[in-house]
C-alpha cells in the first residue's frame, strides 16, 4: 500500500465548506455555561441506537450526536431545535 491511499480523504457532500469572514466571527455572541459561566467546551457524544425496524438499511445502527460540555463544571451546554 502506498502512502497516499493512507492519507484521510474527507467526505464528498457537494456542498462547499462554511466560511465566515472576520467581522462576522467578532461579531458572534460568546456562549457561558449557564450553569458556572465557563467559557472553554469541549465534544461530546451522545449515542443513538437505531432498531432495525426503523433503520434505512434494515440493521441495527448506532449513531452518534454532538453536543458541547463545560470543561469547567461537566455540565452539557443546551441543545436547541
Amino acid at each position: 500500500m502506498t502512502a497516499d491511499r493512507n492519507k484521510f480523504r474527507p467526505l464528498k457532500s457537494g456542498k462547499p465548506p462554511l466560511q465566515l469572514s472576520v467581522e462576522v466571527l467578532e461579531s458572534a455572541k460568546e456562549i457561558e455555561c449557564q450553569s458556572c459561566g465557563g467559557m472553554v467546551f469541549h465534544d461530546g457524544f451522545k449515542v443513538k441506537r437505531i432498531s432495525e425496524i426503523m433503520s434505512p438499511n434494515g440493521m441495527v445502527v448506532y449513531t452518534r450526536i454532538p453536543f458541547a460540555v463545560c470543561v469547567k463544571c461537566g455540565e452539557a451546554l443546551p441543545q436547541k431545535p
